[in-house]
């Protein structure tokens, strides 16, 4: 089975025989963005002072804004989709950043379900549900209708059962049987 933290694939256009899913990776870089911002002027206005107090909390601050620096072009850099075609009955999927390039075009013959469920997070539940696009040999791709998941049941189902129906595929909800992610 598929482990990997693939992003969530946001639904952008939807027509009568084909949908397309993008990850919204302007979103997810001004995210990270204003908390490189918030990092870079905390260590402008007390840098200097920190340096004189303690040397290890401006070393952290420094590799803090380091990071969130990386995580902004590793956002920029970030370009994913999906694209469902009926009429020709295949999937498209694409998947390129700093570090990996994916890319294939598959029948709808290879795909199993779309899975609806809400993951367990540490001792409770997740607020948001996740659904899942399950190909044959257990590899899944994450999709919502935001960056973040999708909080109500309702637009969870409908969103499955457009890519369903779409696909011919069953669609599993599993709320009762909630997995760890």
């Amino acid at each position: 089975m598929h482990k990997r933290n693939d992003p969530v694939l946001v639904i952008v256009a939807s027509h009568r025989d084909q949908i397309h899913f993008a990850f919204p990776s302007s979103q997810m870089a001004l995210l990270i963005g204003l908390f490189a911002l918030a990092a870079g002027l905390a260590l402008f206005f007390q840098g200097g002072e920190l340096q004189e107090k303690s040397m290890l909390s401006y070393w952290f601050l420094w590799f803090l804004e380091i990071a969130f620096l990386w995580g902004t072009i590793f956002s920029l850099t970030m370009k994913s989709s999906l694209h469902i075609d009926r009429s020709q009955e295949k999937v498209c999927y694409v998947l390129s950043s700093l570090f990996r390039k994916k890319q294939w075009e598959k029948p709808f013959c290879d795909f199993q379900e779309v899975r609806i469920f809400r993951p367990r997070t540490g001792d409770g539940r997740a607020a948001m549900l996740k659904i899942l696009l399950v190909m044959q040999d257990g590899e899944e791709i994450p999709l919502g209708t935001s960056l973040f998941g999708i909080c109500q049941k309702r637009n969870a189902r409908s969103l499955a059962q457009k890519v369903a129906e779409m696909i011919s595929l069953k669609v599993i909800e599993e709320y009762s049987l909630d997995k760890k992610t």
